[in-house]
C-alpha cells in the first residue's frame, strides 16, 4: 500500500528530474537560440560577411576611378587632402 509512497520517497521526490527538464533544458534552448542570433546571424552575416561585401563593392566602384594616368592621380589626392583639411579632426 505504501509502495508508491516509498518510490517517490527513494527518487527524492523526482526534484532533479523536473530540475533538469525545467531549468536546465530551458538553459540549453536558451543558450542554442542566442547563439544562433548573436554569433550566426549578428556577428557571422552582418559583420564579418556584411563588411566584406562593403569592401568588395566599394573596391569595385573605386577601381573605376584608377585610370593610370598621372594627372588624374594627382588630382584625386588633391580632393582627399582636401576633403581631410576641411572635414578632418
Amino acid at each position: 500500500m505504501l509502495r508508491p509512497f516509498h518510490t517517490l520517497v527513494v527518487n527524492k521526490f523526482y526534484v532533479d528530474e523536473l530540475y533538469h527538464l525545467t531549468v536546465v533544458t530551458g538553459l540549453k534552448i536558451t543558450a542554442a537560440v542566442s547563439w544562433f542570433l548573436v554569433d550566426r546571424l549578428a556577428i557571422d552575416a552582418v559583420a564579418v560577411e556584411g563588411t566584406g561585401r562593403v569592401v568588395r563593392r566599394a573596391s569595385g566602384l573605386l577601381s573605376r576611378l584608377n585610370t593610370g594616368s598621372i594627372a588624374a592621380g594627382v588630382g584625386l589626392i588633391v580632393v582627399g587632402a582636401a576633403l581631410v583639411l576641411r572635414f578632418g579632426t
